[in-house]
This record gives C-alpha cells, sequence and structure tokens, in this order.
C-alpha cells in the first residue's frame, strides 16, 4: 500500500506522520494531506473490548469481498478477534477455521507477535485470510527512489523526518515494498 504526496517547496525539513485510527488512515506532511474512511467489515477483539461498533473497519474497495485493511494492537491482552458485519454481535462472525481458513463457526483470530501494526487481508468469497505485521517507511526522490526512511512507531503514530529540497515526491510504504 502506498500514498503518493508531492509538495513544491524550498528547502526544509518536515515532520510526517501516518495514523491509523479506528479504520481511519490519514496522511499528511506539514498539515497537508487527505484521509480515508473505511467501512466494510469489523475487527473486534480482545485488544479493543470485543465491541464490534468501536472497532476498527477493513473494506472491500470492490465490493467482491476481498477485505484488506490495517489494525493497530497495543501490547498485552490475548490478541483474538473475530471478523463481523455488523456494530453487534446479530451478523456474520468469522473466525479461525484453521490453515489460513475462515469460518462462521470457527475460533477467534489471533494477531501474531506482541502488539503493533497489522495487515489483514480477508476474502468471505474463498474464506481465506492472511495477518501480517507491518512496519512503515517513505521512499521518493529524495532518496533516489533507492532506499527507504524508516518511520518510527510512537504510541499508534507512524513518525519519521525528511528533507526536502524543493520539489520532493515520495510515498508511504509498508515493509519496504510496493
Amino acid at each position: 500500500v502506498t500514498r503518493d504526496l508531492a509538495f513544491d517547496d524550498v528547502a526544509k525539513t518536515m515532520r510526517c506522520v501516518f495514523e491509523f485510527d479506528a479504520g481511519i488512515a490519514a496522511f499528511g506532511g506539514n498539515g497537508i494531506g487527505t484521509g480515508y474512511h473505511l467501512r466494510d467489515g469489523l475487527v473486534a477483539g480482545d485488544y479493543q473490548g470485543w465491541s464490534p461498533g468501536t472497532a476498527p473497519q477493513i473494506a472491500s474497495v470492490k465490493k467482491d469481498g476481498d477485505h484488506e485493511g490495517y489494525v493497530y494492537v497495543k501490547p498485552g491482552g490475548t490478541y483474538e478477534f473475530k471478523l463481523t458485519s455488523q456494530n453487534d454481535w446479530s451478523g456474520t462472525n468469522f473466525g479461525d477455521g484453521g490453515g489460513g481458513n475462515l469460518s462462521t463457526s470457527g475460533g477467534n483470530l489471533k494477531f501474531p507477535g506482541a502488539g503493533g501494526f497489522f495487515r489483514i487481508n480477508a476474502n468471505t468469497v474463498t474464506n481465506k485470510y492472511t495477518i501480517s505485521q507491518t512496519t512503515w517507511s517513505i521512499i521518493g526522490s529524495l532518496t533516489g527512489w533507492g532506499s527507504d526512511i524508516s518511520m518510527t512507531l510512537n504510541g499508534s503514530i507512524w513518525e519519521g523526518t525528511v528533507t526536502v529540497g524543493g520539489r520532493e515526491e515520495f510515498k508511504f510504504r509498508a515493509n519496504s515494498d510496493w
């Protein structure tokens, strides 16, 4: 996942922030940016009190059952969760069917690792899912598009500092990959 940003500016150092909060991805730098609000599947679990109504959301952009999204999970707890289709538990609820399979009768899904940012891919047509922990970085003309500038997780916010010299283009990207 990448996000293009471009700035026409004189040389200066800027702080870039990439924040996820309850399913909202905010992209910005020096107060300039846009945001997305994704709502399609809810990721309710131990890390947020098992409350679908306040759970982060993942989306099926093409409305084809192929969902993707990012969730921040604080360290601590069981790291268990379910995917649900409604703000309560009365809709379709997906759990772990084993072997990367979703099941409406399965046990709880589980985030790998001890907290952090996770990418969830869940296809409710094929009933397959993957969960991977993510790190974030910046790449662009300011590095010759050849290397990433690592960002640091500060609470639920990814931060990084870059020095720009005139017109620069850059992207945020997960796991230093396109």
